[in-house]
């Protein structure tokens, strides 16, 4: 994904403060779990769709337009991220402070190891991204 943008790697290399928005960006567009199941209740509309009582649906509240402008675009200096991708409340995940340092330190890791430019493979998997 942060291979994918304009810039890539090679920008958040000269841009090193920007890598908690970047991890968190990443953790919106691509959370652990895929999206959040719930049973209605009562007969319901969402999204102009009619619910009945007892269906299950699967929200994906990270890409809601009315919380985050261009949902689909990963922009680092979204400010603020209040993604979902650790749950909330009593469900929020106990390790979600860990998980995002720690995905920071690595990526400011691999960045600075592995300076130059990053590109995709061109002859490999088109469902895999690669970088040399």
């Amino acid at each position: 994904m942060v291979g994918e943008r304009s810039g890539g790697v090679e920008w958040v290399a000269a841009e090193p403060e920007l890598l908690a928005g970047v991890v968190g960006e990443v953790l919106r567009l691509l959370p652990p779990v895929g999206g959040t199941d719930r049973f209605v209740t009562r007969r319901t509309t969402l999204g102009g769709h009619v619910v009945e009582a007892g269906q299950r649906v699967v929200v994906d509240a990270n890409r809601d337009p009315e919380v985050f402008v261009e949902p689909g675009v990963f922009e680092p200096r979204r400010e603020p991220v209040r993604h979902l991708s650790f749950g909330r409340g009593v469900h929020f995940c106990l390790g979600a402070h860990l998980a995002r340092m720690e995905a920071e330190i690595a990526l400011g890791a691999l960045v600075e190891r592995f300076s130059g430019t990053w590109s995709r493979c061109g002859g490999c998997r088109s469902d895999l991204t690669w970088w040399s």
